[in-house]
């Protein structure tokens, strides 16, 4: 057999997955969202806008379908520019979207723009392509594009006036839900987090997110209101038994989107350190009565496709940390001094056609936020997680990741993709494995 060794010095700890969906290897076969009845009401891509920063009059004159569109933070307080309309590429094909700069030490700047829509829907189903850049911050977390119901255009959520249904980034490209009802007694957000595949950092991956309202019995509201988000055809959320509006009146259906990308909390867990970029394109909102399963959840086990899919989902992993057959020691150099905050590193082990990989930790501690995960495959597909570590732990040489025991890693494919990714607090780690290929 084959050796190779990797050394990694960084500062190391992590969080692992709450909820119990099915990995993507259980998945049986896909359906097909699309159908004779899908009606899609709203799309814009960016294509056509100037490169550069967008300003407020090019947002104004942008929406074309009688949408209005209300609070749009395209620069900040010192009058930089924070919205930009940059050339990227999706699907191999060069294309305009939109960057949002979020800059260091800053928190609640990022974009936040709300469009009320032109008419009222008790369910509407969403799509996006999204990409956070290779130095996006792991904090806490933030926002990401959704829905939301309102009596005005306002887009602060104004207690007793709004809601709003969305999503939320955290550490290393976890997804969680975000809700916050119209209420005084829904003031407070509630939750869910993700299911096990983390965003991978300098990876666009297409959203999709289901939202139905609850209904109203005599004019009791009902706890029956649902909530799903897809990252390439694969859930990540399924709420349930929710009650997002309480008062029965048309005025707050689901009739306003917002594309929100900014970091927001409170504290020096959330505030990003290092300037960093998410990227948005393709935005589309439809009905589909003809999906089986519209206006209610979809089964677990099934993927659900899109006429929108990325065709492109290789992970992308940063250059040098290729391992292939052909290599015979590997060390990945650490730090003898401070350790830099915020370090993305992805990487791919590749044992060839006829072989399988396996990592051996032979030493290392973790501590502090950060991830540690390891793939069973290159894409998005095949992102079964083998393992994660996560929170403080003195030794690493001995942990049972449920695929192998003793500090060991399998994989039954011939790829092992792994992250490292650290956050904002500076926390000595590292760990050391040799890498056979069988």
């Amino acid at each position: 057999m084959r050796k190779l060794i990797i050394i990694l010095l960084f500062p190391i700890s992590l969080f692992g997955q709450v909820t119990s969906l099915p990995m993507m290897s259980d998945y049986s076969t896909p359906i097909e969202s699309v159908s004779s009845q899908r009606v899609e009401y709203y799309s814009f891509d960016f294509e056509g806008e100037q490169p550069g920063g967008w300003s407020d009059t090019e947002i104004d004159n942008y929406f074309p379908w009688g949408l209005s569109a209300a609070y749009f933070q395209t620069h900040n307080e010192a009058g930089d520019t924070i919205t930009y309309m940059v050339e990227d590429t999706i699907n191999g094909m060069a294309t305009q979207v939109l960057r949002v700069k979020q800059r260091v030490d800053v928190l609640y700047e990022g974009a936040q723009l709300c469009v009320r829509l032109n008419q009222d829907f008790d369910t509407l189903s969403m799509e996006w392509d999204m990409k956070f850049d290779s130095l996006w911050n792991s904090n806490a977390g933030g926002k990401i594009p959704g829905f939301r119901g309102s009596q005005s255009s306002e887009c602060p959520i104004v207690s007793g006036s709004a809601y709003l249904s969305m999503g939320l980034f955290k550490r290393a490209g976890a997804i969680s839900s975000y809700h916050k009802g119209r209420t005084a007694a829904k003031s407070c957000p509630w939750a869910s987090d993700q299911d096990s595949v983390l965003m991978n950092y300098n990876n666009w991956y297409h959203f999709r997110t289901n939202l139905t309202l609850n209904t109203f019995t005599t004019g009791t509201p009902n706890s029956d209101g649902t909530y799903e988000m897809y990252m390439d055809g694969k859930l990540m959320i399924q709420e349930t038994g929710l009650k997002i509006i309480e008062d029965e009146t048309d005025t707050v259906k689901i009739n306003s989107f917002t594309i929100s990308l900014y970091y927001g909390g409170s504290g020096a867990s959330y505030t990003p350190t290092i300037e960093c970029f998410a990227y948005v394109d393709n935005f589309k909102f439809f009905t589909d009565p003809g999906d089986p399963y519209w206006g209610t959840t979809h089964p677990t086990d099934l993927i659900l496709t899109s006429p929108n899919d990325l065709d492109d989902r290789d992970l992308f992993y940063n250059a040098g940390n290729l391992i292939t057959s052909s290599l015979t020691d590997l060390e990945t150099s650490g730090y003898s001094s401070a350790t830099p905050l915020h370090t993305n590193q992805m990487g791919l082990i590749d044992a060839g056609p006829d072989s399988t990989a396996q990592v051996d930790f032979t030493d290392g501690i973790t501590s502090g936020g950060d991830y540690l995960v390891f793939y069973n495959g290159p894409t998005v597909e095949t992102a079964t997680e083998l393992a994660r570590l996560e929170g403080s732990t003195s030794d690493i040489t001995n942990i049972d990741f449920g695929y192998g025991t003793n500090g060991r890693i399998v994989s039954d494919t011939r790829y092992i993709f792994w992250k490292y990714i650290t956050d904002y607090s500076i926390d000595w780690g590292y760990f050391k494995a040799n890498v056979t290929y069988n």
